[in-house]
Parts: C-alpha cells; sequence; structure tokens
C-alpha cells in the first residue's frame, strides 16, 4: 500500500500515485480527507469500518476509485473518475453524499448488500457498460435521493433486490433511466422535457 492509516487515525492533504496495492487504506473509524490516489493497482482509497472520506479524489485506479465496503462508513464531497470498477463502492450502513463520478467503467455508485445505504445529491455521468451497471447501482435497503444520473450505460439508477426507496432524483441521456426490482419504493417518474405537470413532492424525472 502507498499510505496506511491505523484504526482511529487521521490523514490529510496526502497523494498516493501507481502503489502495487492500495493507494491509501484507512482502520477501522479512521479519517481521510482532502488526499488524492491514482493509478494504483487497488482501490485508490480502501476504507475499514466506520472510516471517513471528506474532500477525496480518487483517479485511474486498477480497482474501485473508492471502496469503502466496511458496514457504517461515509464518504462526502469526493470525486472518483475513470476507474476500472466501480467509482465508488460502499457496504451497509453507509452514507454518500455530494460526490462525483464520472466514467468508471463499473458503476458510478455501487451500494453492497447489507441494507441502510443512503445515497444522496451526487452527480454520476458516463459510466458502466456492464448489463447491471449504472449511475447509482442499489443492494439492499438504501435510499436513493436527489442524485443527477447522466449519460450511463445502461442504467442512470438500477435496484437490483428488494427494500430501497428511489425519491426526487433526476436522469438524463441514460440507455435507460431507471430499473427497480420487485418491492422497490418509488416516486412517480416524469418523462420528457417542458412544464413539469406532476406535482407528487417525491417524483422522479427522466429527460
Amino acid at each position: 500500500n502507498g499510505i496506511r492509516v491505523g484504526d482511529g487515525g487521521r490523514l490529510e492533504f496526502c497523494g498516493a500515485e501507481a502503489n502495487g496495492s492500495y493507494g491509501i487504506q484507512a482502520g477501522t473509524q479512521a479519517s481521510v480527507s482532502r488526499c488524492t490516489a491514482s493509478g494504483n493497482t487497488n482501490a485508490g482509497i480502501h476504507l475499514d469500518l466506520g472510516a471517513v472520506a471528506t474532500s477525496c479524489t480518487a483517479q485511474a485506479n486498477g480497482s474501485d476509485g473508492i471502496a469503502a465496503l466496511g458496514a457504517g462508513c461515509v464518504v462526502i464531497g469526493c470525486s472518483a473518475i475513470s476507474n476500472r470498477n466501480d467509482g465508488i463502492s460502499v457496504g451497509p450502513g453507509a452514507v454518500v453524499r455530494d460526490c462525483v463520478a464520472r466514467q468508471n467503467l463499473d458503476s458510478g455508485i455501487f451500494v453492497g448488500l447489507g441494507g441502510g445505504g443512503l445515497v444522496v445529491n451526487n452527480e454520476c455521468t458516463g459510466n458502466g457498460g456492464g448489463s447491471s451497471d449504472a449511475g447509482i447501482h442499489l443492494q439492499g435497503s438504501c435510499r436513493a435521493d436527489g442524485n443527477h444520473v447522466v449519460a450511463n450505460n445502461p442504467y442512470g439508477i438500477i435496484t437490483t433486490s428488494s427494500g430501497s426507496v428511489v425519491i426526487r432524483n433526476t436522469a438524463t441521456a441514460n440507455t435507460n433511466g431507471y430499473n427497480f426490482a420487485a418491492g422497490t419504493t418509488y416516486g412517480p417518474i416524469q418523462t420528457g422535457t417542458g412544464a413539469i405537470t406532476n406535482l407528487n413532492p417525491w417524483a422522479n424525472f427522466s429527460y
């Protein structure tokens, strides 16, 4: 690994480039802030249980940009660009907020099984290519709220198991805007451009 942060540690204003595994690996309840990770052969930034990443950038890494697979991780204000797998991949109970995920080969943001994920106010553009890839891909009982997904393939937002809530999102220029598994709760989808005629406050948009 390029940089290893121990349990409960704090890392700020550092960069990790072209390392043979993770760029930055943060232990349980560690904090990583204003760091960059690029060109590493594994994930750019790897977070263990309850760790936090804020205002970080992960670009062109050989796996996920940010892999926060331990329960209860928080990723806020980060960007994940042109990574080989998912831009941001998180486990159960995670929060992903105010992030940008662009041109990653798998999904922009992926939330795995385990439930409780919160994905809010993110922008995901040009991600995907595989059969279940998306700007945002949700498993388990997650909530996707207020995200903007653009030109993702094949889906803007997809749920592949029951229990998620999808509300107040906007999707444009995706191969398919939305695809929901049985048991998903979602706001009505208004399609097309022009005046907004659906006054439901939970509506999603596809145009």
